[in-house]
């Protein structure tokens, strides 16, 4: 889940990306999408015991 979170803050620059994928841009000339709520749902996942637990996968820690 952690995977698909940071895929999409990403977007074009995410390893999952593919070369020739194209994906739409979540910024604009006048705003910035706000993250602040996704980030906060990542940073409670990432908690040291679920970590322990629930080890991330390679890819996830590319994305860190």
């Amino acid at each position: 889940m952690i995977e698909k979170f940071l895929d999409f803050i990403l977007g074009s620059r995410s390893p999952l990306c593919a070369k020739d994928e194209v994906r739409p841009s979540m910024t604009g000339n006048y705003t910035q999408p706000n993250f602040g709520p996704l980030i906060k749902v990542v940073t409670k996942m990432m908690d040291d015991e679920l970590i322990k637990k629930y080890p991330l996968s390679d890819i996830a820690n590319r994305m860190l």
